[in-house]
């Protein structure tokens, strides 16, 4: 009887594959083998390297090696700047005035500092109405008037002559730097204190004057306007109301512009009224000279009191 060949055909790929799977798995063992025996060395380096450079790994420990950046020390240090510590310092020493520096922290006290110290001065007041109207042709034609009369001058009348001379002076206390004041009829009342003010365009009285006056402000036309200083500074109009000046029998017809403020005066008359009259003010012999309706000059006296005291 013959022998099988197909059966030993079979078995050898058999022992082949067995073969091929015990190789695999030596050389995965052998690759284990080595990657334990790679970590081992890894950790063992790193072992070593910390015994070499030993370091605090306890964090509270370095917290409270540094007390100097302690931050419960910092919050609970005194400061300048508080704010509770300063408000009881001014209510247990109600009359020492808070004392106003960069490092002061009341509020009010530094808020009320900075409001003095920029309060604007209307020094030069400007701002009035021109002659000829407020339109824009008006101005412009009243413009265009002004450099005619300075290309073609106009033969001028005879006029009163208005002279000051060192009699004028007699009574006065000098040397002086005053300001002209003067009392004039406003409405029905002698109103004093009126400051003659040639740099300013307009006729100003304050609302607070005109209420002591007695005057009607229903009278009072509202404007949006605004005056301005020199400097820039603007102090806005509240209306625009038109009174009756008495002074050395001529009376005068002005239109004063009306503002919300506190002055040492109680009007102001600038180049309008001093124009209307034909008036010279001169704040060095404190008086001031307008021609009448028969032709004599009129002298007001200023109150150089009162200017004083200003």
């Amino acid at each position: 009887m013959a022998p099988d060949n197909s059966s030993t055909d079979e078995e050898q790929p058999r022992n082949q594959r067995r073969v091929e799977r015990k190789t695999i798995v030596g050389i995965r063992s052998t690759t284990c083998t080595d990657l334990c025996t790679e970590i081992n060395k890894s950790k063992a380096r790193k072992i070593e390297g910390a015994e070499l450079k030993p370091q605090t790994a306890d964090l509270y420990d370095q917290l409270n090696s540094k007390k100097s950046d302690d931050l419960r020390i910092k919050l609970n240090r005194s400061k300048n700047s508080d704010l509770r510590r300063h408000l009881e310092e001014i209510r247990r020493c109600p009359t020492t005035s808070p004392k106003i520096t960069n490092t002061v922290v009341d509020l009010r006290a530094r808020l009320e500092y900075i409001r003095t110290a920029r309060t604007p001065h209307l020094n030069v007041i400007m701002g009035g109405l021109p002659p000829c109207g407020d339109s824009v042709r008006a101005v412009k034609n009243y413009r265009r008037h002004a450099t005619t009369s300075q290309k073609w001058l106009l033969q001028i009348k005879d006029d009163h002559q208005i002279t000051f001379s060192a009699s004028d002076t007699h009574g006065l206390h000098t040397p002086h730097n005053d300001p002209l004041l003067i009392d004039i009829g406003i409405g029905d009342c002698q109103v004093t204190k009126i400051l003659i003010d040639t740099r300013s365009s307009v006729d100003l009285i304050f609302r607070e004057k005109l209420d002591k006056m007695g005057i009607d402000l229903r009278d009072m036309k509202p404007s949006s306007r605004t005056l301005t200083g020199f400097n820039g500074a603007s102090e806005p109009m509240i209306g625009m109301i038109h009174v009756l000046v008495y002074v050395g029998g001529v009376t005068r017809t002005v239109k004063f512009s009306v503002i919300r403020a506190k002055a040492p005066y109680n009007a102001i008359l600038g180049t309008p009224w001093l124009h209307s009259m034909k008036a010279i003010p001169s704040t060095y012999h404190q008086c001031i000279k307008f021609p009448e309706r028969d032709g004599t000059i009129q002298t007001i006296r200023g109150d150089q009191k009162a200017a004083q005291n200003c």
